[in-house]
């Protein structure tokens, strides 16, 4: 039996508020390193062969602005971030540059060697970063693109801080090359979009997601899905459901929202009232999503709502 089996048979049953999504259960996890290591080897050239020699500090409990760290670890002399997308953000550069400042704080603050020489005229040495984003979102074509952290800036032409982070385009049919090179890349973008087309064929998630793993090849990846079936099934049931709900609750909550803002904004400019109205209606959707029982973490991506301020509206 493979290693990877294994581990997989060996596992403990995963808790149900765990909500990662799919791409940091394939490649993000201590127990599948493999998965990780021939992800890297395929979009670096390498030929890393030692899955143990991979340190994941993937940040756990770091949270900007909502949004969290998917994937880090160090290997060699590279600290490798891999964001997963599947709605185009071009601020992925700005987050990537959040992430990695906290990463590097932890080196030092674990290494005493180098938190001793900061401050001293000796040179500190890191890891070289890089930074990539797997995306599978509908609205960029692209094989590939870069993101630079410049065009973020009011003044890009003369920024002293250069970032850039190489968007790899993940649909099935895309880059295929990388597909050839990477078994696990390859299987997990057939399987998301296999589910998307059992979904579009009315097919309940629970049944697609089971259909889509059984025409898998056999190998890591369908053993991963196949151990994680129902979690599988709920990241779906939620990537799905967001934008359905986000649309019918927001359209009603936006009616009635805007009405009171603009009422409310008449004596103070229309412009202030329409502002008030949008707030209203996002706190009219975090309401009505919250009486359906869905997650805060959910409510707050939809609504633009902090999970604070959500957590509020269920006082």
């Amino acid at each position: 039996m493979p290693d990877y089996e294994k581990a997989i048979e060996n596992e403990p049953e995963i808790k149900k508020d765990y909500k990662d999504r799919l791409f940091k259960l394939v490649f993000g996890r201590e127990e599948y390193k493999a998965a990780t290591l021939d992800l890297y080897n395929a979009i670096t050239g390498s030929s890393f062969t030692e899955a143990d020699d991979i340190v994941i500090n993937t940040i756990e409990d770091a949270v900007y602005l909502n949004m969290h760290n998917d994937v880090s670890f160090l290997l060699g002399d590279t600290l490798n971030l891999y964001e997963h997308q599947s709605t185009y953000s071009p601020n992925i550069p700005m987050r990537m540059l959040l992430y990695v400042s906290q990463l590097y704080s932890k080196i030092i603050e674990t290494d005493g060697d180098k938190k001793g020489r900061m401050y001293t005229h000796s040179r500190v040495m890191f890891p070289t970063p890089k930074f990539y984003m797997f995306y599978n979102g509908k609205e960029i074509k692209a094989g590939e693109r870069i993101l630079e952290i410049t065009d973020s800036f009011k003044d890009k032409e003369n920024s002293d801080l250069k970032l850039r982070v190489k968007m790899i385009n993940i649909n099935y049919g895309k880059n295929n090359e990388l597909m050839d090179k990477c078994a696990s890349l390859s299987d997990y973008s057939k399987f998301v979009h296999d589910v998307a087309e059992y979904k579009g064929e009315g097919i309940g998630a629970e049944q697609a997601v089971t259909s889509a793993i059984g025409a898998l090849p056999e190998g890591l990846v369908k053993s991963i899905l196949n151990a994680h079936k129902a979690e599988a099934t709920e990241m779906f049931l939620t990537e799905y459901d967001e934008d359905v709900v986000h649309k019918a609750f927001y359209n009603v909550g936006f009616e009635e929202g805007e009405a009171r803002g603009i009422a409310k904004g008449e004596a103070r400019g229309m412009s202030k009232g329409k502002t008030e109205g949008m707030a209203e209606a996002n706190r009219k959707t975090a309401r009505a999503m919250l009486a359906e029982g869905l997650s805060e973490d959910i409510v707050s991506k939809c609504t633009s709502l902090s999970v604070e301020e959500v957590r509020k509206l269920k006082l």
